[in-house]
């Protein structure tokens, strides 16, 4: 009967073990997954303002082309600045 009690506390211990080792691992990954999405907030963030930035400039410079101020080539490094953004 001993030797049974002794068995089921191991176990339990073992148990105990794993759960606290599975529950430091979701705390990790949630961890990281915070950081990851911080991390993309902010690109998002940076991407977006570029996007603006690219849109302007596009505009500025077709404004200029059409008063004869720029160049078709000024334009498509525009066109491709935006498309880059």
């Amino acid at each position: 009967m001993a030797a049974r009690v002794r068995g089921a506390k191991e176990r339990e211990k073992q148990a105990e073990l794993a759960l606290e080792e599975t529950e430091r691992r979701v705390v990790e990954d949630i961890r990281r997954a915070l950081l990851d999405l911080d991390s993309s907030e902010k690109a998002l963030a940076l991407a977006r303002e570029q996007r603006t930035a690219a849109d302007a400039e596009y505009e500025q410079m077709f404004e200029l082309y059409r008063a004869q101020e720029a160049t078709s080539l000024d334009v498509q490094s525009s066109e491709s600045a935006l498309a880059e953004a």
